[in-house]
């Protein structure tokens, strides 16, 4: 809780009489709300602890009632108002619920002042899971907690399987699974994006090289790679050994990344990616069309493929203006040499539409769902026999 414009109040009176004003606030407080911890914090802000039982918006309001009741020192009639900001205690530090109350608070105070505002309680479960999720990063074992499916890519004309992008889960002990979406930037910020990575990569290319091994067709594995690890570096390295020691052909690898590369891009990125290109390892950009980079580096860098994000796609069917961005992506892949995959294919109205339009790679619902390995070699089998 803030008092409202106090400066006005020690400007008018003076610091000494703000100062018996405060105390007399924090003493009415105290006395009308026993049975809650208050504190004095600084400035003209208190901190104040209540118990469950309580509703906050009528606490809220009897506080602000009691706070705007008038001061009277030495014959002076003084007025306040105060804004309060409310966080929910859920097993967190005091600092990130003091944080939260805080971020109320300035919501309340831009709205009108003499007011209060709640912290979203999703939010505040939302913040908690992710420190939570945070903390049990450093504690999962790889080859216990995380595991990869594999979704294949089609041929837009004759939707034989071409490739398969490798996708990993987190089937956490509590939570059970937790999506990419969530925890990726988890690992990012933590770093823990590196022993991943070099985890999923080689588990990828273990799996092609078993798969060639028993005389499937050669299938290119895409495997996501975070900018956070393009900087590094000895990526290049890593990846080289990756493949020299599992046998996997660097010409059915496939190195994908979003267009934060732009963004968040170096030196080192543009050197590593032309790097593993001279080498034969296929670069493909994920998520084309929903960034703002320039199309030079498209130019200068050495992609292989563009992947139009399934968010164009979708909206393709009914729009004419996005339809006619994916033909200019198909068109402009065409010229720089590159393939075209079209993502998150649920109808078949899109997939009929991509085809028409170009596209050379489909992948989505549609056709398949990501598969374990066993799953995926089934519907090899049948190509091969067919």
């Amino acid at each position: 809780m803030d008092l409202d414009d106090f400066k006005t109040v020690n400007d008018a009176f003076g610091y000494r009489t703000g100062d018996r004003s405060l105390h007399i606030i924090g003493r009415r407080l105290m006395n009308r709300f026993s049975d809650c911890t208050i504190t004095k914090a600084s400035g003209s802000a208190f901190l104040l602890h209540a118990p469950y039982h309580h509703d906050a918006r009528v606490l809220c309001d009897d506080i602000l009632s009691s706070v705007s009741e008038r001061v009277q020192i030495d014959f002076k009639q003084i007025n306040v108002t105060a804004s309060i900001g409310v966080s929910y205690i859920n097993d967190e530090s005091t600092d990130h619920v003091i944080n939260d109350a805080e971020i109320a608070l300035f919501t309340a105070k831009a709205n009108r002042k003499n007011t209060y505002a709640i912290t979203d309680l999703a939010i505040q479960n939302e913040r908690k899971r992710a420190l939570q999720l945070t903390r049990d990063l450093y504690d999962a074992e790889l080859d216990r907690d995380f595991f990869i499916l594999f979704q294949p890519q089609v041929n837009a004309r004759t939707r034989q399987i071409t490739g398969v992008e490798a996708l990993i889960r987190w089937n956490h002990p509590e939570y059970g699974l937790v999506p990419p979406v969530e925890f990726i930037p988890l690992a990012e910020r933590t770093r823990f994006i590196e022993t991943l990575g070099r985890w999923v990569m080689r588990l990828a290319c273990l799996q092609g090289k078993a798969w060639l091994e028993e005389g499937k067709e050669p299938l290119t594995i895409s495997v996501n790679v975070s900018p956070w690890e393009l900087r590094q570096a000895d990526f290049t390295n890593r990846v080289l050994t990756i493949l020299k020691q599992t046998g996997f052909p660097p010409s059915l690898l496939e190195i994908e990344m979003t267009e934060h590369i732009f963004i968040e891009g170096t030196e080192q990125i543009i050197e590593t990616l032309n790097a593993l290109h001279l080498y034969g390892i296929r670069i493909a950009l994920d998520d084309f069309g929903t960034g703002f980079s320039s199309m030079q580096p498209l130019v200068e860098l050495p992609f292989d493929q563009l992947k139009i994000p399934k968010e164009i796609v979708q909206e393709a069917i009914h729009s004419e203006r996005k339809r006619a961005m994916i033909e200019t992506i198909i068109q402009l892949g065409k010229r720089l040499n590159m393939t075209i995959v079209a993502e998150g294919i649920e109808l078949e109205e899109e997939a009929t539409l991509l085809e028409q339009m170009g596209c050379h790679t489909l992948q989505g619902y549609l056709f398949y769902r990501p598969l374990q390995p066993q799953q995926l070699e089934h519907f090899l089998a049948m190509y091969r026999e067919g």
